[in-house]
């Protein structure tokens, strides 16, 4: 059995019930300097009740983050990057947990919290999106930027561990009630993002870390976009809790009017969901950034230029949007055809279009006739996105 180090009997004082030993352990943790510490004492700066222990737990994060360069400087780039950033969400905490008048942190539940929960208020989602969701993947996001950074000679050190965080699944009734949580959508976006991301380093990983330039130029324009991504999320999610949008009460029953005659008000057109319309459109911005990418690209082979970032350098297009809820086409039957129309008509021709430019691009098969062809294709698209554009409009 192997004996146990001062790291490890440290982080087990961290888990004391004396406080005072939490507090040794995590000065003596700061001595030591080791950044497996960082985590652990990360989430005890979050959960901690004791103002002298919390002030520890701090007091060490900040010398972490303050320690003299390495030989390995990018990594620990990455490093600091992460304590500033659990900091931060830790900070934002504190100001949901006051705004909404609660002491006491969200219970943690398996898996997927939000997929059929319906949250008691929009304190508690909120709280759950940054804890549960927004915290872990400014985690990942630093362990792989650090991962980049500290590649030498086309090799990644392949050391990262990484939490994977899913994409939020809101609950019908929540999406409904509470027009703030439209910044689902964007935290997800970003959320899909660094999850690609994060396969491609385990495919890069698993047959050694080797990359390509193309490769590497290709991921940290994409990191650049995601860290963009999860800070306006994280202001988004901030902005939401201290002034939120008033809720949507149209669904609620209406109450008798204390009179024999009621007067009777005109009841409003409805608008579709805000979310409903911004999955849409946000599947069709994809798709319209993939075929003006390839476009370009068409032109630059044509004009005997090398495309940008090589062959791999076109925009993915994002998944079918399913069909939508059976509420939304109960008051929005036409949003059926809509639905198909995107997926049919502009999303699958736009999958077509890059995988076909990449293929051939590839085996340096990319003549002009394919490229006519694919600039053929990409008018027919651009022109069905135009009109596209024009329906959703009707439901703005």
């Amino acid at each position: 059995m192997a004996e146990e180090t001062p790291l490890d009997i440290f982080l087990e004082d961290l888990k004391s019930d004396d406080p005072k030993e939490r507090q040794n352990a995590c000065d003596k943790l700061a001595q030591l300097g080791d950044p497996a510490a960082i985590e652990a004492l990360s989430k005890l700066w979050r959960e901690e009740e004791d103002s002298k222990v919390k002030a520890a737990a701090e007091k060490a994060l900040k010398k972490f983050a303050s320690q003299e360069a390495t030989p390995n400087r990018a990594q620990q780039g990455a490093t600091v990057f992460l304590i500033i950033t659990l900091l931060v969400l830790g900070a934002l905490n504190v100001v949901l947990r006051l705004n909404s008048g609660d002491d006491n942190s969200v219970p943690q539940e398996a898996d997927n919290p939000l997929a059929n929960a319906t949250a008691s208020s929009l304190d508690d989602l909120l709280m759950r999106y940054q804890n549960d969701f927004a915290a872990p993947a400014f985690g990942d996001f630093a362990m792989l930027e650090g991962e980049w950074q500290a590649a030498t000679d086309g090799t990644l050190p392949c050391t990262a561990t990484f939490t994977r965080v899913d994409s939020i699944q809101v609950a019908t009734a929540d999406e409904e009630l509470y027009p703030d949580l439209n910044l689902v959508t964007d935290l997800n976006i970003a959320i899909e993002s660094l999850a690609t991301l994060i396969t491609e380093w385990d495919t890069i990983c698993s047959v050694g870390g080797s990359y390509t330039p193309e490769q590497e130029a290709t991921t940290l324009e994409t990191l650049a976009e995601i860290r963009s991504q999860l800070e306006s999320s994280i202001g988004a999610i901030t902005d939401a809790q201290l002034n939120p949008q008033p809720t949507n009460t149209s669904s609620a029953p209406p109450t008798a009017e204390p009179t024999a005659t009621p007067t009777i008000t005109p009841t409003p057109a409805p608008t579709l969901n805000p979310s409903t319309l911004s999955e849409i459109t946000q599947r069709a911005s994809s798709a319209r950034g993939a075929i003006e990418r390839v476009s370009a690209m068409n032109e630059n082979v044509l004009a005997g230029q090398v495309p940008a970032f090589g062959c791999t350098g076109t925009v993915s297009v994002r998944e079918d949007y399913l069909e939508p809820p059976a509420d939304v086409l109960e008051q929005f039957p036409e949003l059926d055809a809509v639905v198909i129309y995107l997926n049919n008509d502009i999303l699958a021709p736009a999958r077509v279009v890059n995988e076909t430019f990449t293929s051939n691009c590839n085996s340096s098969t990319l003549t002009e006739a394919i490229i006519s062809d694919l600039t053929s294709q990409i008018e027919t698209i651009s022109a069905n996105l135009d009109s596209l554009e024009t329906l959703l409009a009707d439901y703005e």
